[in-house]
C-alpha cells in the first residue's frame, strides 16, 4: 500500500492506475484476512475506483491456490452462473461492456442485491459485488494466448503433475501388458486341433 501511495504522489495529477489480484483489492470479502482495498478505501475514499473484469465463458491459464507455492499454474474453464446477475449480464449486450456499480439504478437493481456468483481468478465465488468493487468490465469470452498443447501441458505441469504421473503409469502398464501378451503369443502359439 505504501508503494501505491508513493507512486500516486509522484504521478501527474496524483492519478494512478494499478493492476492487482482481486484478493488484494476487495473491500468487504470476509475471506480476505487483510484487505488492501479496504485500507485504500479508508484512506482515499471515493478517489479510489476499483474495476473488476468478469467473463461469461471461456478458458484461461489460471493460478491455483497451493499451500507450497503461489505459482501453481493450470488450465481452467470460465463459466458464468444462471442466477439473475448472470442472466442480466447476458441480456444487456452482445459485446463486452463497462458497468458502473455505483450508479443508483444499477446498485438498487434486483440482480445486484445480495451476493452474485462470479468467476474470479480461476474459481467461482459468491460475493456482494456492489460492496466489493466500484465497476465491472463484462467480457463475453476469454481464451488464453494461442499456445500449443505441449506448452500448455508444461505451463500446467505443477498443477497437473499427479494427474500426468498417474496417466503415464497407466500408459506404461497398458503398454507392458500388450508387450507381454504379444510375447506370450509368439512364444506359445496356439495349437490347431
Amino acid at each position: 500500500m505504501a508503494l501505491a501511495e508513493q507512486l500516486r504522489a509522484i504521478s501527474v495529477g496524483n492519478k494512478l492506475m494499478l493492476w492487482a489480484h482481486w484478493s488484494h483489492l476487495t473491500y468487504d470479502e470476509p475471506a480476505a484476512r487483510i484487505s488492501v482495498g479496504l485500507e485504500l478505501r479508508h484512506k482515499l475514499g471515493t478517489r479510489l475506483y476499483t474495476i473488476l473484469p468478469l467473463a461469461e465463458r471461456g478458458t484461461a491459464i489460471v493460478i491455483f491456490p497451493n499451500r507450497a507455492s503461489d505459482d501453481d499454474i493450470g488450465f481452467g474453464w470460465v463459466r458464468s452462473g444462471s442466477d439473475p446477475f448472470a442472466k442480466l449480464m447476458l441480456a444487456l449486450s452482445p459485446s463486452p461492456f463497462f458497468l458502473d456499480l455505483q450508479d443508483p439504478a444499477v446498485k438498487n437493481h434486483d440482480a445486484f442485491v445480495g451476493e452474485q456468483s462470479v468467476w474470479v481468478e480461476s474459481r467461482a465465488v459468491r460475493l456482494p459485488l456492489t460492496r466489493n468493487t466500484d465497476a465491472i468490465v463484462w467480457v463475453k469470452h476469454v481464451s488464453p494466448p494461442d499456445l500449443s498443447l505441449p506448452l500448455l501441458v508444461m505451463l500446467g505441469g505443477m498443477h497437473y503433475s499427479r494427474t500426468v504421473a498417474v496417466c503415464a503409469l497407466l500408459l506404461m502398464a497398458l503398454s507392458l501388458s500388450a508387450l507381454v501378451r504379444r510375447w506370450r503369443r509368439q512364444a506359445y502359439p496356439r495349437r490347431l486341433t
